[in-house]
């Protein structure tokens, strides 16, 4: 996919005050939208994503990663990723 890298910060939901958080992939389906129009992203936060159930893969750093339940991926600030197609796995995302 050709396109530009899009800046993407943190941000809570309103009302929420911690500098952590901790949501289900379900969650992050339902925030991230069509993570294929989404396209490319640098994040300027620490992630952390389980996958607990279902296949998925992850670009991050333009490579790609194949994720089985127990795969564990980590990012850090400054790094750039794309979400797959999250329709097929479940599991757990810290912020």
């Amino acid at each position: 996919r050709s396109g530009p890298v899009t800046p993407v910060g943190y941000r809570p939901p309103g009302g929420y005050a911690l500098d952590i958080e901790l949501l289900p992939l379900a969650e992050l389906r339902r925030r991230a939208g069509d993570v294929v129009q989404r396209g490319f992203e640098r994040i300027d936060f620490h992630c952390v994503m389980l996958v607990t159930a279902g296949r998925y893969v992850h670009l991050a750093d333009f490579t790609a990663l194949a994720c089985a339940p127990g795969t564990l991926i980590v990012l850090q600030p400054g790094q750039v990723h794309h979400f797959g197609d999250l329709s097929d796995c479940e599991g757990w995302m810290l912020v």
